[in-house]
């Protein structure tokens, strides 16, 4: 038999956990046809002798919104073997957006991810509006690697409120109109929703204040169509950190809506140790419901180091909410 491709010899991670075997790897039509002693011969062949060979790895969080449009090779993503990114983290992000907002979200994006305005003013093309449009741009543009997105909250804040987003409450016409923006991204192909409780030294994120209902609308909305919400939980630079962590993480509880929720589990820079307090539940119970929910951690590299010094055995715990 011929195949399209077969890789020889390498060391074969399949990434199961089990152990590391040396096998060939044939393919066919774009999909794994073989794995093991490949005796066909491949239209293609490549020695990968004393080399990896590993599934496609999925970066669940990245901030490639305006880069995914430009650049074709998403890199340094694409160095890596990354085969599918995840953005529109953290709340932030360009869609939805009317014309007079993107300056102020490519200014947001700059302060809260470090990426450039000049280089967004640039390379973005903004030929959108809604989040479906968004999304037709992105599969217009030849890329290659897959990309999911997220709803940014923050975004979809200041597209219904505008200024009044950074820091007022939502009526309940706004929540309304939210979830049905939401809702109508993620049947479109929107992945879920991301929300920013951070507060940062020089600012927040619009959305940083925002009352429970509104979270809680957003989750089951997100729920019902068996997203993902991203979230952030409440964090400060120095010693209050821990505190706002235990009032932000509430609105999230995945058992609300029976979801399964990703949380990213801050480390305060001034608080050395809340990485792993914060990831451990068996020491962060103070005013939760004291019901266990299955939450995978998205840790900064802070809350790692601090998990490495002594912190809870594994990242992926069962959180008590």
């Amino acid at each position: 038999m011929t195949y399209d491709m077969v890789i020889r010899g390498g060391t074969v991670a399949d990434g199961r956990g089990g152990e590391l075997i040396e096998a060939d790897v044939a393919v066919e039509d774009g999909r794994i046809a073989a794995v093991g002693e490949v005796t066909g011969a491949g239209t293609e062949e490549i020695d990968a002798k004393g080399l990896l060979v590993t599934p496609g790895f999925v970066d669940i969080h990245t901030h490639y919104d305006g880069q995914a449009i430009w650049d074709e090779r998403l890199l340094s993503s694409g160095w890596h073997g990354v085969t599918t990114a995840v953005m529109g983290n953290c709340g932030v992000g360009f869609a939805p957006a009317r014309a007079d907002q993107q300056e102020f979200l490519m200014e947001l994006m700059q302060s809260i991810e470090d990426i450039p305005t000049e280089t967004l003013r640039e390379g973005v093309p903004w030929g959108w509006e809604s989040f479906a449009e968004y999304l037709d741009c992105l599969d217009e543009t030849p890329r290659a690697i897959d990309v999911g997105v997220l709803v940014p909250h923050g975004v979809v804040r200041t597209y219904l409120m505008g200024e009044r987003g950074e820091k007022d409450d939502a009526s309940a016409d706004e929540i309304e109109a939210m979830c049905g923006i939401i809702g109508e991204a993620i049947e479109a192909g929107a992945l879920g929703c991301s929300a920013n409780r951070t507060l940062l030294k020089d600012g927040f994120v619009p959305g940083s204040f925002a009352k429970d209902e509104e979270l809680l609308a957003i989750s089951k909305t997100v729920g019902e169509r068996d997203g993902s919400f991203q979230t952030n939980p409440a964090s400060f630079y120095g010693p209050r950190g821990m505190g706002a962590l235990r009032q932000g993480n509430r609105p999230y509880s995945p058992h609300e809506h029976g979801r399964r929720h990703a949380h990213y589990i801050p480390a305060d820079r001034g608080s050395p140790g809340t990485g792993a307090l914060a990831l451990d539940p068996a020491r962060n119970r103070e005013g939760q419901r004291g019901r266990r929910a299955d939450v995978p951690a998205d840790p900064r590299p802070a809350a790692q180091r601090d998990h490495d010094a002594g912190g809870p055995a594994s990242l992926r715990s069962h959180a008590c909410l």
